[in-house]
């Protein structure tokens, strides 16, 4: 197989992988407050990831040898060679780099939130409705809580 052909080839197995990612992250956005489906998912994200990671090393060492010192906008841009479906891979694999770190960032909103929600459960339960501070706790509010606050 050409080095061409390879490059193809890794870039076409990367854009599946991060397709792959942003359908897991979605599926997170579903099972938001399901921690042993989000667990699942986690996993899979690992599995994905480490694929990916191979795949660029692999895409790294094969550009180096094709085209050394440049990055692979330079060579698209420099090379008098046909490269549209190189030039449309990557172009595909940038939007969807970009796609999935936006759904991660919501994610990671939604998650925060959904951990917020949590606390504020917690306290509504344990009858804490006073932030923590460095004071002594009043007697009766010690008596009344199910979890110990101090560090």
């Amino acid at each position: 197989m050409e080095v061409r052909e390879s490059i193809v080839d890794i870039l076409t197995r990367e854009n599946a992988i991060i397709d792959e990612l942003c359908k897991l992250g979605q599926e997170k956005q579903e099972m938001i407050n399901e921690p042993e489906s989000l667990r699942q998912i986690a996993e899979k994200e690992i599995e994905c990831l480490t694929v990916l990671e191979e795949l660029e090393n692999e895409r790294v060492l094969l550009f180096d040898i094709i085209a050394p010192g440049l990055t692979l906008e330079d060579w698209l841009d420099r090379s008098n060679d046909d490269l549209s479906d190189v030039k449309k891979l990557a172009i595909t694999l940038k939007e969807n780099f970009i796609k999935l770190r936006e759904l991660n960032d919501i994610n990671m909103e939604l998650m925060k939130e959904s951990l917020a929600f949590v606390q504020f459960s917690l306290n509504v339960l344990i009858g804490d409705d006073t932030p923590v501070t460095y004071g002594k706790a009043s007697s009766q509010l010690a008596r009344r809580s199910v979890i110990d606050k101090k560090v």
